[in-house]
């Protein structure tokens, strides 16, 4: 193996689940601070879940063209902040499917992910999309760690805790 390879399969390189809410850029956040500190990279991963209902063929293209613009629109968004709080430009991945699933893929994909980051509601785990499917789904079938963030965390509380 490479020595440019040994050192990228021992960089920290963090998988972070967003959404439009506003817990998902707390845990964006928090992983810039972790990413600065241990010289990382930031994977941002949005997934675009399946419609619940059949739709006639260019209504549904038409609807999952404009779910690619808003994810596209939110990644870059986010990437930007990234950027701004760590000095690190994110790569962005935009998949379709359940999202449990899209996680797993993900992180089988590219043995370089380290960890996966999530952020939960401030109100309720209740209202994550994304909590929930981890939890239950996925958690025994990744070898790496997961860090769930509070959408409470200050930026204060942060730089103590990354």
């Amino acid at each position: 193996m490479s020595k440019k390879n040994e050192q990228n399969l021992k960089k920290a390189n963090y998988l972070v689940c967003v959404n439009a809410e506003e817990y998902s850029e707390v845990a964006l956040h928090f992983t810039c601070h972790l990413a600065k500190k241990n010289n990382g990279s930031i994977l941002l991963l949005h997934v675009i879940e399946p419609a619940d209902f059949q739709t006639i063929g260019m209504i549904a293209e038409k609807m999952r063209k404009e779910k690619h613009a808003e994810s596209q629109e939110l990644l870059n968004e986010l990437a930007g902040k990234a950027k701004e709080w760590s000095g690190i430009m994110p790569i962005v991945m935009v998949r379709e499917g359940l999202i449990e699933d899209e996680i797993i893929a993900v992180v089988e994909e590219d043995p370089t992910i380290k960890m996966l980051v999530t952020g939960v509601s401030s109100e309720s785990s209740k209202k994550s999309k994304i909590i929930p499917p981890i939890v239950s789904a996925i958690g025994s079938k990744l070898k790496i760690p997961m860090l769930i963030v509070p959408g409470t965390l200050t930026n204060e509380e942060m730089e103590l805790v990354a």
